[in-house]
């Protein structure tokens, strides 16, 4: 594994863009008006953007694989993470979304609570390298980081296929819900 640096941010966000192509939650929230690629790098953009300022992004030494992730609790509002918000909207939500994407958020907030913990934001792997366990390197990896910081790691996925490998680490499924899919909420005390 290694840690991104900001030069990586193309190199990471075209690993999940090609990964999360047909991901149900990730297309939820895009806007259909706009082009489907140019959407979802702006979203893997922004997730590079906020996990690189409060937590940390890996990948894989082959650079087909990455992780994002971050701790909500430093998680702060500024002139800064404003400016990305509203790219963002702008860029993968489109403002006719506005009401599905923070109905989304504030039931996805509310289910995981106000909690100290390692938010996995994002494990992708290009299409071609799937199967190979870099996914599960780079799982295990963040766990090591959340055992360093004795903290809980929370996560989502719309992906049942997913379901498995986060078993395997010791998540449980602690909640779902029904949006026009089904979200998974897992967990893993440390």
């Amino acid at each position: 594994m290694l840690q991104a640096s900001p030069a990586d941010k193309k190199l990471v966000v075209d690993i999940l863009t090609k990964a999360f192509w047909d991901n149900l939650s990730v297309n939820y929230v895009i806007d259909p008006k706009k082009d489907k690629g140019s959407a979802i790098k702006a979203l893997m953009a922004y997730s590079f953007d906020v996990c690189m300022a409060y937590g940390s992004v890996f990948f894989h030494e082959e650079k087909d694989a990455a992780a994002l992730f971050y701790y909500p609790q430093k998680k702060r509002t500024t002139l800064r993470t404003i400016g990305w918000d509203v790219r963002l909207l702008f860029t993968c939500f489109g403002a006719g979304n506005v009401g599905k994407i923070t109905g989304r958020e504030k039931i996805i907030h509310q289910v995981k609570g106000k909690r100290d913990m390692l938010y996995l934001w994002f494990v992708g792997v290009l299409p071609s390298s799937q199967g190979k366990g870099k996914g599960s390197g780079l799982v295990a990896d963040v766990l090591q980081v959340a055992r360093q910081e004795g903290l809980p790691v929370y996560l989502e996925t719309s992906m049942t296929q997913n379901l498995p490998l986060y078993k395997r680490f010791g998540f449980t499924v602690y909640h779902e819900h029904e949006f026009s899919y089904r979200l998974y909420f897992l967990r893993k005390d440390i």
